[in-house]
């Protein structure tokens, strides 16, 4: 579940899948891709997790897919229900035009939800509201029931799966109803921007233990690449240990440090979710919107904060336990491999 959670939110925001991978190993995932498929493993595994084991839904083309079209894997998996955080506005004029809610990172179903209320509410008759719909990019399939397309959706979706206030028989009535109710403008954030998690590689890789390499033993032509394989990332190594100032007891205690962080920072992001749902219970008056809108959007930029920061020290912590590994290599194997 962590794993799946972890690549949803990454796949959200990634613009391609080399992003996606680079980003995965921000966050601490050691990456191998073979004839098994795709395997991801964090820090806490001994091995790796293959895509395959978390579904078919989990596939390496299905992810692109995902990227390609800019939207979870959580929402393609399952019919997310729409969500209740939503006020209706005391003005008419605080109406979220249809084309700000579009370009927000509400699912699908949430943007055609409100896109329907707002042209309902704005139409004289059924013909004005579907060529609103038409005017702001969505196409409209007509059969048995309506369906609604627009640029970026993979696929039309009926109104009816909205509830049964949105049948076409039921948008009809509403569009002639004279007492049209405001519609609910849900909370979203227009402004909001891809993290900027740092884009800085691992730039130090693992060497390559010969002690139990039978290859190693037997081929002269793969004793030269290791030799000249660790020799590299030794000096990388070396360079790192003098940079930051480490000896083998102090590095140990700043890998147990960037742990410590990573654990209350996981922490701090589970407190905010917890927040984010109180908030998603309390009924919202025009005294309290207000403050309500506030309090979401403080939220969502501590929690981009944070996952910044996480990112970071994950990074720190993979690049931190290579070193260490490297150092017992080396150690192990200095009189072979490595010629400094």
């Amino acid at each position: 579940n962590i794993i799946k959670n972890d690549i949803d939110n990454i796949v959200k925001s990634s613009i391609n899948f080399s992003n996606f991978i680079e980003r995965m190993k921000n966050l601490g995932y050691e990456i191998i891709e073979d004839k098994n498929g795709l395997g991801f493993k964090n820090t806490e595994q001994k091995y790796y997790t293959r895509l395959k084991i978390l579904g078919e839904n989990y596939s390496k083309d299905y992810i692109l897919e995902a990227i390609k079209n800019n939207k979870s894997l959580k929402n393609k998996l399952e019919k997310t229900p729409i969500r209740n955080d939503s006020f209706t506005p005391v003005n008419i004029e605080d109406l979220l035009h249809p084309k700000d809610v579009l370009s927000s990172n509400i699912s699908w179903r949430a943007k055609l939800k409100y896109c329907i209320d707002y042209y309902i509410f704005k139409s004289n008759n059924f013909d004005e509201f579907l060529q609103n719909m038409q005017d702001i990019g969505y196409s409209i399939k007509y059969g048995k029931h309506i369906a609604f397309r627009c640029k970026g959706m993979d696929k039309n979706i009926r109104s009816k799966v909205l509830g049964e206030d949105y049948t076409e028989d039921m948008i009809k009535s509403r569009v002639e109803d004279t007492n049209k109710e405001i519609p609910k403008v849900p909370f979203i954030n227009i402004e909001t921007k891809e993290l900027k998690v740092d884009k800085e590689k691992v730039s130090i890789k693992k060497l390559i233990d010969i002690s139990n390499d039978e290859k190693y033993k037997k081929e002269v032509y793969y004793q030269k690449f290791v030799k000249r394989y660790n020799t590299d990332e030794m000096i990388k190594t070396d360079n790192f240990m003098r940079k930051h100032k480490y000896n083998n007891e102090t590095l140990s205690r700043a890998i147990e440090n960037l742990r410590k962080e990573i654990f209350l920072d996981k922490k701090e992001l589970a407190n905010i979710e917890s927040d984010f749902e109180k908030l998603s219970k309390i009924k919202v008056t025009s005294e309290n919107e207000k403050d309500i809108k506030q309090a979401y959007d403080n939220l969502t930029r501590l929690k981009e904060k944070i996952q910044i920061r996480l990112s970071q020290n994950n990074a720190n912590l993979v690049e931190h336990k290579i070193v260490q590994e490297n150092l017992k290599i080396y150690d192990k194997n200095k009189n072979n491999a490595i010629e400094l």
